[in-house]
């Protein structure tokens, strides 16, 4: 089983970099970033769409982890408190 996961993790990788390969020679048009004290020198559409979606995902996986954290540290305090009750129904039994 582990060897079909690893398949369908390499696949899914293999499609997404094509994907992104396709979107970059399809949108070779020059742009230019305007910051507000910066401006980017000219690049690709398609690498600015990509690394865009690649920040975006980065971006949404740390704000994700930060959610994850802070549920697990609430479930371990959760635990520690069921514990500690079923210790203290044991010693009145």
């Amino acid at each position: 089983m582990a060897w079909f996961k690893a398949f369908i993790s390499f696949a899914l990788a293999l499609l997404i970099i094509g994907c992104g390969i396709v979107l970059n020679l399809r949108n070779g048009e020059l742009v230019s970033l305007d910051f507000v004290f910066w401006q980017s020198p000219e690049i690709s559409l398609g690498i600015v769409v990509v690394v865009s979606l690649l920040m975006g995902c980065i971006l949404g996986m740390l704000i994700n982890s930060v959610w994850l954290l802070r549920v697990t540290r609430k479930s371990q305090k959760l635990q520690k408190q069921l514990d500690q009750s079923i210790k203290r129904l044991e010693q009145i039994q």
